[in-house]
């Protein structure tokens, strides 16, 4: 018994210390500047510090909040395709123990709603593109908002956004760890599934089963991930749920090559 009790000590300090390990979070966190978006997104702030990688989507209003109150983290942030239309709303976080080597953001040419079809059309959706370096470990992050809404022409955008970050993954990624988040407005449950079945197929990539206690209706936000992590389970706080429109996804992984 004191033998085995010891070997699994033993687990849990390697695992709590090595830095093969990696925990994530993905969160579409309706960053809607009103009374009472402000105080749901300030307590997702306060409840995401313990992760390695932070990928959030729809922060169009709390840059400095995310800053002040998670300076353990360095932050690539979107930047606006036209100065007279919103900025993507993508975030990616880095914890500072770990290096940023490159970075990129990509706008995506096609849109669909001005003031219909939830004015995509309105913000520069895109992708985030960053390579990291985690001890002696790379790894290519992607954070990505596709085009919202239930339209024909929302489909056939969206189609057309997945193809070109699957052309852009395959070109600068081909050889390198991947993980992919966002919120691709694809509900794997739906008739578009394809899409997600043939990003897969085409990249390389599985992706992290939901947490069936909270993703009950639309699946539709992700975690992808090449075959070079492991995915070991899927973890998000209590705390971060119903603090959005969207639940949070949580991974954690294992660097195995």
């Amino acid at each position: 018994m004191i033998k085995n009790n010891l070997i699994y000590l033993f687990i849990i300090i390697e695992f709590v210390f090595s830095s093969d390990y990696i925990k994530i979070i993905n969160f579409n966190i309706h960053g809607f500047n009103t009374i009472g978006g402000k105080n749901e997104v300030l307590e997702i702030i306060k409840n995401v510090s313990s992760n390695d990688l932070i990928f959030f989507q729809e922060n169009w209003s709390f840059e400095n909040e995310i800053k002040n109150n998670l300076n353990q983290f360095n932050f690539i942030f979107s930047n606006r395709k036209f100065k007279i239309i919103q900025d993507s709303g993508l975030v990616i976080g880095v914890e500072k123990k770990n290096q940023i080597i490159d970075y990129e953001e990509v706008f995506f040419e096609n849109c669909n709603g001005l003031l219909f079809n939830s004015n995509d059309c309105f913000a520069s959706k895109g992708f985030i593109f960053s390579r990291i370096k985690i001890e002696d470990a790379y790894i290519d992050l992607y954070n990505t908002h596709l085009d919202a809404g239930q339209s024909i022409k929302d489909k056939q955008v969206r189609e057309k956004q997945i193809d070109k970050l699957t052309d852009y993954i395959l070109k600068k990624s081909s050889k390198s760890n991947v993980i992919v988040a966002g919120d691709f407005n694809i509900n794997y449950h739906g008739d578009a599934s394809y899409l997600i079945d043939d990003f897969c197929l085409n990249t390389n990539l599985s992706f992290v089963i939901w947490d069936e206690k909270y993703f009950l209706e639309n699946k539709i936000d992700y975690i992808f991930y090449s075959k070079g992590l492991d995915h070991l389970k899927y973890e998000v706080p209590d705390t971060l749920f119903y603090l959005s429109d969207h639940p949070p996804m949580g991974a954690q992984f294992k660097i195995i090559k």
